[in-house]
């Protein structure tokens, strides 16, 4: 794909959507996910690095983590998952209900790799790359 750009600033937005890998642990009777295990994706960032870019040019990342609808008797129940990033991504204060809002803008590329893990299980730190 070619793209034309025109003197002066210029913002270019994609929208991205990858279904995430799941790795269960410490499986035994009635242990899934998501009370067991962690889920994330990885996207590969480093061939953009290649990209000449402006002096000015700022990379913004927002990544937006859904919260595990469980049930309490016949109630619903919004569990807010724990969630590690290779980035520097910050919590926005305040988002859409049941969603947790992750963003971080950067004056280059951060990163080879933008990683995301979510967990819900307090245990799953122990199975987790340092």
């Amino acid at each position: 794909m070619d793209l034309a750009f025109k003197p002066g600033r210029n913002t270019l937005s994609i929208r991205y959507r990858q279904r995430p890998f799941v790795a269960e642990f410490r499986l035994s009777y009635m242990a899934w996910w998501p009370s067991r295990g962690f889920t994330g994706f990885d996207y590969l960032l480093y061939p953009a690095r290649s990209w000449e870019a402006d002096k000015d040019f700022r990379f913004s990342v927002t990544v937006e983590i859904p919260f595990y609808q469980g049930h309490f008797l016949v109630f619903p129940k919004w569990d807010e998952p724990i969630s590690k990033s290779n980035l520097d991504l910050r919590p926005v204060a305040k988002g859409p209900a049941h969603r947790k809002i992750l963003r971080g803008e950067f004056s280059g590329f951060p990163a080879d790799i933008l990683t995301i893990l979510v967990w819900f299980d307090p245990k799953a730190m122990t199975v987790l790359p340092k």
